[in-house]
């Protein structure tokens, strides 16, 4: 007979409490692409989108940066300047330097491409909870690499703020930014 008292008695407690954000995001070391390193200090002060990818993607990377993209767009300009998109690649050994960055801003003027070290990319996989294989085993230089697919948005803070599939409509996007720009 106590024992149901007591679980409603902490459902009520519960209800009043809010979930702890997910543990996502932590500190990283990457390379821009005039070579300087870039640690998780350059997502404070600005909404910082995070996107694991490769520019030899042939759908899903470009999809979504499209889609990304057409949600900034339709914010005020002055809005879309206290964002910035980090497009990091997975894929060090095709993409690097310039070629990359270019890649990335083709999308959108605030996206920055990275990438790092195999083991500067896998720990900021890990803290990202995200996922990448490659696949070098029938083509050394036209190999797949698989990937998730999740855009990560980060607070001024450096904090995750939400995430976003990569078919999520660009209006949802919009809206979010809405709600905390």
């Amino acid at each position: 007979m106590l024992a149901p008292l007591i679980a409603i008695a902490a459902a009520i407690f519960m209800m009043g409490q809010e979930e702890p954000p997910p543990a996502i995001g932590g500190p990283f070391t990457l390379v821009m692409a005039d070579g300087k390193p870039i640690t998780e200090k350059a997502l404070e002060g600005e909404y910082t989108f995070i996107y694991f990818g490769y520019t030899a993607c042939p759908d899903v990377c470009p999809t979504s940066l499209a889609t990304l993209s057409a949600a900034l767009d339709a914010l005020p300009k002055d809005k879309q300047q206290v964002t910035q998109t980090l497009f990091v690649s997975v894929d060090p050994d095709r993409d690097q330097g310039q070629e990359l960055d270019d890649y990335a801003k083709t999308f959108h003027e605030t996206f920055i491409g990275v990438t790092g070290t195999k083991a500067q990319i896998d720990s900021m996989i890990e803290a990202y909870k995200a996922y990448y294989k490659i696949d070098k085993s029938k083509d050394e230089e036209f190999y797949p690499v698989d990937h998730s697919s999740i855009l990560y948005l980060m607070g001024k803070d450096g904090h995750y703020v939400a995430h976003f599939t990569h078919n999520a409509p660009p209006e949802r996007i919009t809206k979010k930014l809405l709600e905390i720009l």
